[in-house]
């Protein structure tokens, strides 16, 4: 009966670091990245050219960038996390094709982004994608 109570303590000894080094290992490869995704876009009929703005987002040590692919004059843009706290919150006067801002990540998914512009509106979010 001793052998058998003393094998049973072996075993949980062991098999308990096993367990908990497998659930960090799983923790550790999950990797994540953020995406950006329209929710509503209104353009104001101030020029007759079309709205040429696309946005991308990327993680980057820490941080998300937002990218704006097209020139922009004028655009106020702000950021709110889950909480309704308020990440970013930047007046761009002119935005270069290719121009980037950045906030900490601070992993309060979803990131509501709003841009407006003399030129148009737009409601967008970021959400965190697991990558497997």
């Amino acid at each position: 009966m001793k052998m058998k109570c003393s094998f049973f303590v072996l075993w949980m000894f062991l098999l308990i670091p096993l367990i908990t080094y497998a659930g960090e290992n799983e923790k550790t490869s999950r990797k994540h990245r953020s995406v950006f995704r329209v929710i509503a876009k209104s353009e104001h009929d101030v020029e007759r050219c079309p709205m040429a703005c696309n946005v991308t987002v990327s993680d980057v040590d820490n941080a998300i960038q937002i990218c704006f692919m097209g020139i922009l004059s004028d655009v106020t843009v702000s950021v709110t996390d889950n909480e309704g706290n308020i990440v970013l919150h930047e007046l761009l006067s002119d935005i270069q094709d290719g121009q980037i801002c950045s906030f900490d990540n601070m992993e309060n998914y979803p990131y509501t982004v709003e841009m407006t512009s003399p030129k148009f509106d737009m409601l967008g979010e970021i959400i965190e994608e697991i990558i497997y």
